[in-house]
Parts: C-alpha cells; structure tokens; sequence
C-alpha cells in the first residue's frame, strides 16, 4: 500500500500545497557539484549522467531535468547488525557529499519546510537526480512488511521512480544480494550496481560513487 499514491499524480500541484509554508520558492545553492552518475542496471556497464540532462544547463553539475538535489537518501534508523547507529552512519554519509559539492535531500533537514512528512518525501524526490537507497537487515524487513505509516516504505515507492538509483550496502553479509531473500528490494535493486560501505570508514563515498 502506497500512502502517498495521491501526491504522484501528474495533476496534483506539489508547489501550490507547499506555499504556505514557502517550500515551492526553495532551491538548492548555485554552486556547480560533481557529476553524480546514475548507475544502469547493469553492474558491468559503464555509470554515465541520463542522455536528457546533457542538453540541458544542468549537465555541468550532475543535475538532470532541471532538478534541485543530486541525491534523496532512503535509509532506515536503529542500530545494524554490527551494533552500529545506522542513523548516524547515514547522515556522516550525507555532510560528506555535501562537503565535496553534492547537493543531498535528507527529510529529517528538509521537514520544516512542508506542512508534512510526506510533502517532504515527494517533494524531494521529485527535486532529486538519483535517490540512494542504504540497505540493512531492517530496512528490507520494513520494505516486505509494507506498513503504510512507515516512512522507509513511502520512500521506496518513490525511489523506484527516479532518474537513478544507487543502493548503498551497510551490512557485510548483504554484500550478496542472494542474502537479501526473495522480496521487493531484491526484485527492483538487486541488478543496480552496488556499493559497499558496510566495513569501517562512511565518509569515503563520494569517491565510490564517481569512480
């Protein structure tokens, strides 16, 4: 069940909901990032930025369609199977790409400027180049049960409709995508090039994903 099936409707006017609270007039800094690739789901082919972004004034920083972000994280809280803050893991993850120029949408920042949590979600998806989906145990557990107050779940539906999408692996024995079970996420993910950041230091994506 997708609880926020209503706001993906073409004719619904995201900008108009948001005005109240001054959302629709926000707009990620001007300053040109990196060239965020939008992996195929291929593992062996080569990353490359969309064709549709390369005609337009985007295409210098890794920006496609006009979009403000280059990133959406989806990412579940607790502690992972190593007994790590996967929270705090995530968000090292996220001030990192910002601090090599990447332009990040994390909802936990970007609430208060909507009226709701899922005005939030959608809007930053639909700002977002590429949504990063950082896999644990627990989060494809929320993926298979589907509880429609559940934020993980809400953001999935919308990653699955992105420009690009990089799944991130935060625990070890997931590193194998046959260890994730027979389940959505392994259906829509598992033939995306992986990255691995489940061992030791967090702040090193940024190279992984341009290299």
């Amino acid at each position: 069940v997708d609880r926020l099936a209503w706001l993906l409707d073409p004719s619904v006017n995201i900008s108009r909901l948001l005005s109240a609270t001054g959302a629709s007039s926000y707009s990620s800094s001007t300053r040109a990032g990196p060239q965020l690739p939008v992996w195929p789901t291929s593992p062996s082919a080569p990353a490359t930025l969309p064709a549709s972004s390369v005609a337009t004034n985007d295409a210098a920083n890794g920006l496609c369609d006009g979009r403000s972000y280059h990133c959406f994280i989806s990412h579940n809280w607790g502690k992972d199977s190593q007994g790590r803050d996967n929270h705090l893991r995530v968000l090292q993850i996220a001030r990192a790409l910002q601090k090599h120029g990447v332009e990040v949408f994390v909802d936990d920042w970007e609430a208060h400027r909507y009226d709701s949590v899922d005005e939030a979600i959608v809007d930053g998806m639909r700002r977002s180049s590429v949504a990063l989906v950082f896999i644990t145990r627990a989060y494809i557990d929320k993926i298979e049960e589907s509880t429609i107050e559940d934020d993980c779940v809400a953001q999935f539906n919308l990653a699955k409709r992105a420009p690009g999408i990089i799944p991130v692996i935060m625990e070890p024995e997931l590193m194998q995508p046959s260890r994730w079970g027979w389940n959505r996420v392994y259906a829509h993910l598992s033939g995306k090039k992986l990255v691995d950041l489940s061992r030791g230091e967090v702040s090193g994506l940024p190279g992984i994903l341009w290299n």
